[in-house]
């Protein structure tokens, strides 16, 4: 009997051990150099099926999120909170549209793209020249395909990767060749078949065969 009692002692144990375990008890946090894997949409709420980190929503407080949890689960998981808590700016308090893993937050009075996760502003491109953001213009431009956003004296402008030049945004015979103004130097979105292009400092959707505003 001592045997048999032993054994039901010992099970229980374990039991409540794996159960401990799987509520996350053993979860610790995860430098860089040692996470492995990546969230799929499979792996929300859960361990990456590849790897060591988490697609869940307690991985933030355990410090064990994958890398690409909010590519991947953005949906399922609570909206980070990355703004600073300073006070709008009229300037720049336009809330722009982020890419996937990014989260629009305010940082110093104007809305920028940051990691959801990290709250962090991307890593600026080879392209930028360092320079401290404008709160006049420090807001990320929707850049066509194949630019990239860069801060360039302050403000964000669209430039190939490879030339570092900016991006042709206005054909020549409606633009009106006028410098940039700081207060309206947002390319805006175009309609289908119409064009940006910079007449008296600031953009403008025309028709590209009349000129005409769009």
């Amino acid at each position: 009997m001592r045997t048999i009692s032993l054994l039901l002692t010992l099970s229980l144990t374990i039991a409540c051990s794996t159960e401990g375990a799987d509520a996350g008890e053993e979860r610790t946090m995860i430098g860089k150099a040692d996470l492995v894997g990546s969230c799929t949409p499979n792996d929300c709420g859960d361990i990456a099926a590849n790897g060591n980190c988490w697609c869940d929503e307690g991985c933030k407080d355990f410090g064990d999120c994958c890398t690409d949890v909010y590519v991947a689960c953005a949906d399922e998981l609570p909206a980070p909170e990355c703004n600073d808590g300073s006070a709008p700016s009229p300037l720049c308090d336009i809330k722009p549209s982020c890419e996937p893993g990014q989260v629009a937050a305010r940082k110093n009075g104007c809305f920028q793209c940051v990691d959801a996760l990290t709250c962090e502003a991307p890593a600026p491109e080879d392209c930028g020249d360092g320079s401290a953001p404008s709160m006049l213009c420090d807001v990320p431009p929707l850049c066509d395909e194949g630019t990239v956003k860069v801060r360039i004296k302050g403000c964000f402008e669209c430039v190939d990767p490879i030339t570092c030049e900016p991006a042709s945004t206005e054909p020549e015979d409606c633009g009106d060749g006028s410098a940039p103004s700081m207060l309206c130097d947002v390319p805006p979105i175009c309609d289908a078949g119409a064009v940006k292009v910079r007449i008296k400092g600031c953009f403008e959707c025309v028709d590209p065969a009349t000129c005409e505003p769009a």
